[in-house]
């Protein structure tokens, strides 16, 4: 049994078995590294969060960067000048990085709302053995090198038209979005087998499996229903680069177990969704995807991990009121200074968001 660090499973003769639970104790470490983060300020009706995107690393010409897989509350400090912003990160095999970063490190803010720092990393010996990928960072602005796999067939029509169409499919690959299309892609460089498949929401069989907080044994609750797919139809690879701040944000757990704090994990770390107008394409420019109508909804469903239809609620997208919204502080303010300015005050009734729209459900047949 080999581990792949990098895509958090472990493999045996084809075989792919992705950790859904941590080995323990996982490694902490006190190894001090400069890195970079991408991260957004998300509200809720009840509370506010640091919402990490990604971490980026950059160690001997060569820039890495980290799939956030659990993350805590963050903690804020204020100074009398200023403040400093610290949030544990677990990232691949149970590696935890706690990253700090201070109202002074902001060096970019992105198009999708997020704001990109300088940070201290701190971590296990050889973090970069965790890296989910690598990345680029150009006039301070993240690249991330992705894969898009698809059959021979559409692997040609790519090519040769210099273009991907967007697919109106949610993510669970059940109904289809009216006001926003996607291309999926994913960090993983091959699917070869069905746990690849579940990772990026389809199955052989149409079914995943969803575990209650509350189930502490290795059966599933339920099987969530997803788009039914074969892992021949997915033999070819395009990779290709991405802004990150063109991905659309990925959706979260909120876990309250019964003797431990608050946590939360994002659903579906494996998979990328570049949110364009529907109807629009993206063009492949070299190995670049540059999308002709970006389109983001600038809000996080957040799924209760204690209730089924807290588990359904990230996968279905439509049947939910518990989002998180996404804050985009004035210019002039980061992140901690914005926080700083608004203690204890209600500012998720304030942001108005454009919710995912779906077309309406096609009755099946019913045979005469």
């Amino acid at each position: 049994m080999k581990d792949n660090l990098r895509f958090n499973r472990r493999e045996h003769r084809g075989k792919h078995y992705y950790l859904k639970d941590f080995p323990a104790p996982q490694q902490i470490g006190h190894t001090t590294y400069d890195g970079y983060l991408k991260c957004k300020l998300v509200h809720h009706e009840g509370f506010s969060l640091v919402l990490p995107d990604q971490i980026y690393l950059s160690l001997a010409n060569q820039t890495y960067w980290f799939q956030p897989f659990y993350f805590t509350a963050n903690l804020i400090g204020f100074l009398e000048n200023g403040g400093i912003c610290s949030q544990w990160i677990d990232l691949s095999f149970g590696a935890r990085a706690q990253v700090t970063f201070s109202d002074a490190e902001q060096i970019n803010r992105l198009s999708d709302g997020s704001l990109l720092y300088k940070c201290r990393i701190s971590g296990p010996p050889l973090l970069w053995q965790h890296a989910t990928g690598t990345a680029i960072i150009k006039n301070c602005v993240p690249y991330l090198k992705v894969f898009h796999h698809t059959d021979r067939k559409a692997e040609k029509g790519i090519l040769k038209s210099g273009e991907f169409w967007s697919s109106k499919w949610n993510i669970q690959g059940t109904k289809r979005l009216s006001n926003i299309a996607y291309l999926y892609l994913t960090p993983l460089d091959k699917v070869v087998c069905d746990n690849d498949l579940q990772e990026i929401a389809m199955s052989i069989i149409g079914q995943i499996p969803l575990r209650l907080d509350q189930n502490l044994s290795d059966h599933p609750d339920e099987y969530l229903r997803v788009y039914r797919e074969s892992t021949e139809n997915r033999t070819r690879t395009l990779p290709c680069w991405v802004r990150a701040d063109h991905l659309s944000p990925q959706h979260v757990y909120r876990h309250t177990p019964l003797n431990g704090a608050v946590y939360f994990e994002i659903v579906c770390p494996f998979i990328l969704r570049l949110g364009v107008e529907s109807e629009t394409t993206i063009r492949l420019n070299k190995t670049t995807l540059a999308p002709r109508a970006p389109k983001l909804l600038e809000y996080v469903v957040v799924g209760d991990a204690t209730s089924l239809s807290g588990l359904r609620a990230p996968y279905d997208e439509e049947h939910t009121e518990h989002i998180l919204k996404i804050d985009s502080p004035k210019l002039g303010d980061d992140i901690i200074t914005h926080w700083r300015k608004y203690p204890n005050a209600n500012l998720f009734d304030g942001i108005v968001v454009e919710k995912a729209s779906f077309e309406p459900e096609i009755p099946e047949s019913v045979p005469a």
